[in-house]
């Protein structure tokens, strides 16, 4: 998978050797994304008006569209290789109840605290609350900064309806550079290497498992 925009929005004044580990190894992963498996690069399919029929994901229009689940499922898997990495956890801010600090993937930093993760698989409103969640728990002195991973434009649309996606996010982007918190926030746009109507689309799914796909 090809990481087609990395925009730092605040960047962490002082210590910030942590933060640029972390950075590495999300770039790793994310081009460790490919499909279908067992290929060396991310190649979709973008044929969205062949093979209609009950077995294929449909979306926008009616048309063919392929499955977002499975490719975050691909990229937590190629993340879990570097140690220190949780997922999907929530961390406890005293005896608050309200759960506003859970990411889709968590690291401790040593002298510097938390660092989320959070992969949009949601529309655009969930990619607005991903980032208010990683600042507030910034504010709170939950964490130190995170990251959002979302589609670029041209990959946003060959999936399925209404996913958030780096352009329609962007023109926000003054908010929350305007806070003076000294946090680490980063937006990643990821697109895909190729195009092909050869290859499978990616199935709607909940695990890793779909991510192994299925033929047409």
């Amino acid at each position: 998978m090809r990481i087609s925009e990395f925009v730092h929005l605040n960047k962490r004044r002082g210590k910030r050797e942590g933060i640029e580990k972390v950075i590495v190894e999300v770039r790793r992963a994310i081009k460790g994304v490919v499909w279908p498996p067992q290929n060396d690069k991310f190649i979709i399919n973008a044929d969205v008006n062949k093979n209609k029929n009950k077995s294929t994901p449909l979306g926008k229009k009616g048309i063919v569209l392929n499955g977002v689940k499975p490719i975050k499922s691909r990229f937590t898997e190629q993340l879990s290789v570097f140690p220190g990495w949780h997922f999907e956890d929530a961390m406890k801010a005293g005896e608050e109840s309200r759960r506003v600090s859970v990411f889709d993937a968590r690291k401790q930093l040593p002298g510097l605290g938390t660092f989320g993760l959070e992969w949009e698989t949601g529309n655009i409103s969930s990619s607005h609350r991903s980032l208010n969640r990683i600042v507030l728990s910034c504010l709170r002195g939950e964490s130190c900064g995170g990251i959002l991973i979302l589609p670029d434009r041209k990959l946003y649309s060959l999936l399925t309806d209404r996913v958030g996606n780096f352009d329609e996010l962007k023109m926000y982007f003054p908010v929350w550079e305007a806070h003076n918190a000294n946090m680490e926030l980063i937006v990643v746009a990821v697109g895909y290497d190729a195009v092909s109507s050869k290859v499978p689309y990616i199935p709607r799914g909940e695990d890793g498992n779909a991510f192994r796909g299925r033929e047409k």
